[in-house]
């Protein structure tokens, strides 16, 4: 079973003194990850859950959105992340996250589709669109589900 945990990361000060807030993932015998939630505050406006002072009520509400996410995300794939090395599991999980436990088994394709438009970047869109004709090519046209892939 996974558990989630939010921290502020006081080992990492930015520029102007704050520090980033991340959900911990924990699963299987001190196995965790890190999902960052692109809010970063002062010590003083952390709780240790909340963020609190002026202006808290947007950043709170993009974690508790956040932590519904990652809820979510964990319902579907925990199943997936045992005995799995971090790496792995990690990049796992952010599929699930970013909406791959909503195509079907057999939609990867679909949804590596949908990620590699979502660049902005012209040399990383090429480079998603190289790595989705290998994809294509190993599969042989064949319905790729999410279940078959690993490591």
């Amino acid at each position: 079973m996974a558990t989630v945990s939010i921290y502020q990361i006081t080992t990492y000060q930015r520029k102007d003194g704050t520090y980033p807030i991340k959900f911990k993932i924990s699963y299987g015998n001190s196995r965790a990850f890190y999902i960052p939630t692109n809010i970063c505050v002062l010590e003083s406006q952390w709780n240790g859950s909340r963020v609190t002072g002026q202006n808290s009520a947007m950043a709170n509400a993009k974690i508790s959105n956040l932590r519904t996410k990652i809820g979510l995300a964990l319902e579907k794939c925990t199943h997936k992340l045992k005995g799995m090395p971090i790496k792995e599991a990690h990049r796992i999980f952010e599929y699930y996250l970013n909406g791959a436990g909503s195509y079907s088994s057999n939609e990867f394709i679909g949804f590596f589709k949908r990620v590699m438009n979502g660049k902005d970047k012209r040399k990383t869109a090429q480079l998603y669109k190289l790595a989705l004709d290998k994809i294509i090519a190993f599969s042989e046209g064949s319905p790729l589900s999410f279940d078959s892939i690993n490591y």
